[in-house]
């Protein structure tokens, strides 16, 4: 046995009672998005952008969670619970999409629960534009529920027998009165934006 380490009182961490839980908890749940976040930038850099962590380098770069990927602005969330709007809201507000009419990076969630696969969300508006730039044919299935798991609406919308016409499907559901977000699979929304994308960068030449 070593005895040379000194004798100290454990750290709150390890003590008895509920804060060791609560601050656990914490720490899991602060991991658990770093690795997401790391996951999804490695993810990208498969289809051949440039991302990594927004907060890599100190946060210098705002507060989006992934850079990299021109035009959208990066939330990610690799929860279990996930309250959609609320992380909508929280893409809205550090984008600047609020305060801003045109030029704004598009507000966009990214999000994945354990054993499955990653989903994208955004502003109807945004994906309004982002998918006009290609001649797709898309399924919309509709939930106005309050309570409802995308990942069902997903798999419910993608056995629509009419579906074999459509391009790709997504899940249209209300944030708000008068407000929608649209969420797909990410493996079809990385097809729709890249062919925005280069859309953008050809106008650029």
């Amino acid at each position: 046995m070593c005895h040379d380490m000194p004798l100290v009182q454990p750290p709150l961490l390890f003590q008895g009672g509920g804060g060791e839980r609560s601050i656990l908890g914490k720490i899991n749940s602060r991991d658990k998005g770093a690795n997401g976040e790391r996951e999804l930038a490695n993810i990208l850099k498969e289809y051949g952008y440039k991302t990594r962590r927004g907060q890599q380098f100190c946060g210098a770069n705002g507060d989006a969670d992934v850079v990299g990927l021109p035009g959208i602005h990066i939330e990610c969330k690799r929860v279990e619970r996930l309250n959609i709007c609320e992380a909508m809201e929280q893409a809205i507000n550090d984008s600047g999409a609020n305060d801003l009419p045109f030029g704004y990076d598009f507000p966009t969630v990214f999000h994945r629960k354990n054993n499955c696969e990653w989903l994208v969300t955004m502003r109807l508006e945004d994906w309004l534009d982002l998918c006009m730039s290609g001649s797709w044919t898309i399924h919309y299935h509709l939930k106005r529920s309050e309570k409802y798991s995308l990942y069902d609406e997903i798999e419910a919308a993608y056995k629509v027998p009419e579906l074999l016409r459509f391009d790709f499907s997504t899940v249209c559901h209300e944030k708000g009165e008068n407000e929608w977000l649209v969420t797909m699979k990410f493996v079809r929304w990385i097809y729709i934006y890249h062919e925005w994308e280069s859309g953008k960068a050809l106008e650029q030449e």
